[in-house]
Protein backbone atom coordinates (compact mmCIF):
# COMPACT_ATOMS: atom_id res chain seq x y z
CA UNK A 1 0.00 0.00 0.00
CA UNK A 2 1.06 3.26 -1.23
CA UNK A 3 1.98 5.69 2.17
CA UNK A 4 0.65 9.51 1.90
CA UNK A 5 1.22 12.57 2.82
CA UNK A 6 -1.46 13.88 5.54
CA UNK A 7 -1.58 17.56 6.54
CA UNK A 8 -0.97 18.47 9.99
CA UNK A 9 -3.67 21.01 10.90
CA UNK A 10 -2.77 22.32 14.14
CA UNK A 11 0.24 23.70 11.82
CA UNK A 12 -2.36 25.51 9.42
CA UNK A 13 -2.27 29.51 8.90
CA UNK A 14 -4.90 31.64 10.59
CA UNK A 15 -7.04 31.52 6.90
CA UNK A 16 -6.70 27.96 7.08
CA UNK A 17 -3.82 26.84 4.26
CA UNK A 18 -1.58 23.73 5.51
CA UNK A 19 2.08 24.64 6.05
CA UNK A 20 2.98 21.09 7.46
CA UNK A 21 2.23 17.83 6.08
CA UNK A 22 3.66 14.41 7.58
CA UNK A 23 3.99 10.74 6.63
CA UNK A 24 4.09 7.97 9.29
CA UNK A 25 6.48 5.29 7.71
CA UNK A 26 6.48 2.90 11.07
CA UNK A 27 4.62 3.31 13.94
CA UNK A 28 5.12 6.95 15.84
CA UNK A 29 7.83 7.38 12.80
CA UNK A 30 7.44 10.45 10.66
CA UNK A 31 9.07 12.67 7.93
CA UNK A 32 7.42 16.07 7.53
CA UNK A 33 7.63 18.68 4.79
CA UNK A 34 7.25 22.54 6.63
CA UNK A 35 6.45 25.29 4.34
CA UNK A 36 8.92 28.20 5.40
CA UNK A 37 8.63 31.69 5.72
CA UNK A 38 9.84 32.10 2.25
CA UNK A 39 7.19 29.79 0.50
CA UNK A 40 9.89 27.35 -0.04
CA UNK A 41 9.33 23.31 1.45
CA UNK A 42 11.81 21.70 3.87
CA UNK A 43 11.90 17.41 4.04
CA UNK A 44 12.54 16.86 7.66
CA UNK A 45 14.04 13.54 8.67
CA UNK A 46 12.45 10.99 11.23
CA UNK A 47 14.25 13.03 14.21
CA UNK A 48 12.19 16.06 13.66
CA UNK A 49 15.23 18.13 13.14
CA UNK A 50 17.24 17.50 10.29
CA UNK A 51 16.34 18.91 7.14
CA UNK A 52 17.22 16.85 4.41
CA UNK A 53 16.17 18.96 1.14
CA UNK A 54 14.68 22.56 0.59
CA UNK A 55 12.39 22.48 -2.42
CA UNK A 56 10.65 25.40 -4.12
CA UNK A 57 7.53 23.45 -4.68
CA UNK A 58 5.27 21.01 -2.48
CA UNK A 59 5.09 18.61 -5.58
CA UNK A 60 8.77 18.91 -5.85
CA UNK A 61 9.45 17.68 -1.81
CA UNK A 62 6.86 15.18 -2.17
CA UNK A 63 8.67 13.46 -5.25
CA UNK A 64 12.02 14.38 -3.47
CA UNK A 65 10.77 12.09 -0.99
CA UNK A 66 9.60 9.21 -2.82
CA UNK A 67 12.80 9.12 -4.95
CA UNK A 68 15.37 9.42 -1.73
CA UNK A 69 13.36 8.16 1.48
CA UNK A 70 14.05 4.33 0.97
CA UNK A 71 11.20 3.33 3.81
CA UNK A 72 8.89 5.18 0.89
CA UNK A 73 9.40 1.93 -1.35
Amino acid sequence: MKKKWEVVHDCDEENGNPTCWALEVSKSVFYWINETSDGKFEIIDHDAHTVLMNCKLLTSAKRWAAMNLLVLT
